[in-house]
């Protein structure tokens, strides 16, 4: 059985980095650019983890769009792995974005080591 990610991340160079190294790890990789795509995906098709961007609109750093997707996903799976993903990371963004619900955290540019030991817990 394959394992399905679906990476949701508004720039498209993070999702073609994305899908070379974890295809490369034998990972299904899903992508969307939107937060509307994502939770139009979600309810389409099953996956088994989220790698989520903290922040979708050009001009925001705050994590807020992350962390308000962090809730819309618990509510409708509460199980579901979410590992969420910025270049705007703080202790305290870590903090709330974990407290919210996510599994992990990651920085932007990540580490593929860390990256993949994160989806394999």
């Amino acid at each position: 059985m394959t394992f399905k990610v679906l990476v949701a991340d508004d720039d498209l160079n993070i999702i073609i980095s994305l899908k070379f190294l974890l295809e490369a790890e034998h990972y299904e990789l899903v992508s969307v650019t939107t937060p509307e795509a994502l939770l139009t995906q979600l309810k389409k098709q099953d996956v088994d983890c989220v790698l989520l961007d903290m922040n979708f609109q050009r001009d925001t750093t705050s994590g807020k769009e992350g962390l308000a997707l962090i809730h819309a996903i618990r509510t409708t799976d509460p199980l579901l792995p979410i590992i969420m993903m910025t270049g705007w990371a703080t202790v305290d963004l870590a903090v709330e974005a974990l407290t919210s619900g996510a599994n992990d955290f990651l920085q932007k540019p990540w580490d593929d080591d860390r990256l993949l030991n994160a989806l394999a817990t």
